[in-house]
């Protein structure tokens, strides 16, 4: 994705320029995103400080942003007509206690 970081007078947001990418790399936005984007699971371009990239996990300790939706994925869930381990087969533990 490409973010406004900045931007040097007279030339583009996504411009290249040493000049702009000085002006970016100095900006409190490019800052902060440097130092908060991993934990979302961006990854910046070195080169192109207002282009960053998605890697779907984050790269620094805390929780993962696996369990979001992914394009294409469907949650894994259990059947609710089928016992598991931890659900008697017969009756239930409610009525058990009445």
């Amino acid at each position: 994705m490409d973010v406004v970081i900045d931007a040097a007078p007279g030339l583009r947001p996504d411009s290249s320029a040493d000049a702009n990418r000085l002006v970016m790399a100095r900006s409190s936005v490019y800052r902060w995103m440097v130092v908060n984007a991993p934990r979302f699971g961006f990854v910046n371009y070195a080169y192109e400080p207002w282009h960053w990239e998605w890697t779907g996990e984050p790269l620094l300790p805390g929780v993962p942003i696996s369990s979001l939706p992914q394009e294409g994925s469907e949650p894994i869930t259990e059947p609710a007509d089928q016992p598991t381990s931890e659900t008697p087969a017969s009756g239930s533990t409610a009525r058990n206690r009445r």
